[in-house]
């Protein structure tokens, strides 16, 4: 008797089976059903079968990858790279004392004539205010110590800083090295950029001496090692005479690099 009811059972199991294999491409399903997928994703199968949906509590796919990928770029994109910003107003009067920087946020205004003191300055700039990224340049006439001059800047360059002059602004001289360690630069259309030649107390000029001579080595392994190129070194030296001036042309300032951005 269990026996033959099982085997009814069976039978009958078998033949829904095939009816529905039979009526499935036509009739669809009957009653809209949810089936979970996993990762808390469930996708919701109206009647008909014509419509899939994914659960509006479901995990957004793809989330701040896809953003990426989208071109979008994350907070720590820009690390290294420092922006300059020189938007001012600022004071870029005259001034003929020795150099100083007035921090305020994140920018270090820089004026006056730079002076032996320039790397136990920048030194204590560095570690009291490691929020600086910007120097500008207001008014920094030249150099009274070139070597200073030189070893500071490095410093400068070492630390990643922007340098930047403001309109109205000028640099000239050992002014216009210090400028160039930055790792990004800007000097405004309008800016004084000046270069010239340098001399020894004796009078004698850096133009006066052939290319292989060594007094030049300090300027060249300065400007090889913050990525200039030393014909510009050259360039200067010709510019101008040690005792003038000359102030670079947009033409100039694009064909040395002057300017990063």
């Amino acid at each position: 008797m269990l026996k033959q009811k099982w085997w009814r059972l069976l039978l009958i199991g078998l033949v829904g089976v095939l009816m529905l294999v039979a009526c499935g491409g036509e009739a669809g399903l009957e009653d809209e059903e949810t089936f979970e997928v996993g990762d808390g994703l469930s996708v919701e199968v109206d009647e008909g079968a014509d419509e899939v949906a994914v659960d509006e509590g479901a995990e957004e796919m793809g989330g701040e990858d896809d953003e990426l990928l989208d071109g979008e770029m994350g907070d720590d994109a820009g690390v290294g790279l420092t922006a300059v910003t020189c938007s001012g107003p600022f004071d870029v009067s005259e001034n003929e004392d020795p150099v100083s920087f007035e921090v305020e946020g994140e920018i270090a205004i820089m004026s006056g004539v730079i002076d032996s003191d320039l790397p136990d300055q920048i030194d204590d700039l560095l570690y009291d205010h490691p929020e600086v990224t910007t120097i500008v340049m207001t008014y920094v006439p030249g150099s009274d110590d070139d070597q200073a001059n030189l070893e500071g800047s490095l410093m400068i360059f070492e630390a990643g800083l922007a340098t930047c002059v403001p309109s109205g602004g000028l640099i000239a001289s050992g002014g216009v090295d210090f400028f160039l360690a930055g790792r990004t630069r800007s000097a405004a259309e309008d800016a004084y950029v000046g270069v010239h030649s340098w001399a020894a107390g004796d009078g004698l000029e850096g133009g006066d001496l052939p290319e292989d001579d060594p007094e030049h080595d300090a300027y060249l392994d300065y400007y090889n090692e913050i990525g200039i190129d030393e014909d510009f070194y050259w360039f200067t030296l010709e510019a101008a005479p040690a005792d003038g001036m000359h102030n670079m042309s947009a033409e100039e300032r694009e064909e040395w690099a002057v300017n990063t951005e």
